[in-house]
């Protein structure tokens, strides 16, 4: 896996994990080596090209989240591709 895609993943996962909108800033440390914001903008961009939808939120609490909708869906996904293979 390249760099490039490794940290599109890693980013990803965080907004998925995350609760509440997470900085361009934060983001950029979930990555190794660490990245800067502009690179964090353009994953973002690429992850909503391919069909997540990251929101930004603007102020102080603000940040990227991915819509809760999109994320109770993909566990939805997962747990009925799961059952095929023994899962619950």
């Amino acid at each position: 896996m390249s760099a490039k895609s490794g940290n599109a993943l890693k980013i990803y996962l965080k907004l998925l994990m995350a609760d509440k909108p997470v900085s361009a800033r934060d983001l950029a440390t979930v990555c190794e080596p660490p990245i800067g914001p502009r690179t964090v903008y353009r994953i973002i961009q690429e992850l909503s090209v391919s069909g997540v939808p990251v929101i930004s939120k603007r102020g102080g609490n603000g940040g990227f989240y991915i819509k809760n909708e999109y994320k109770r869906d993909l566990q939805i996904q997962i747990k009925y591709a799961c059952k095929g293979k023994g899962g619950d």
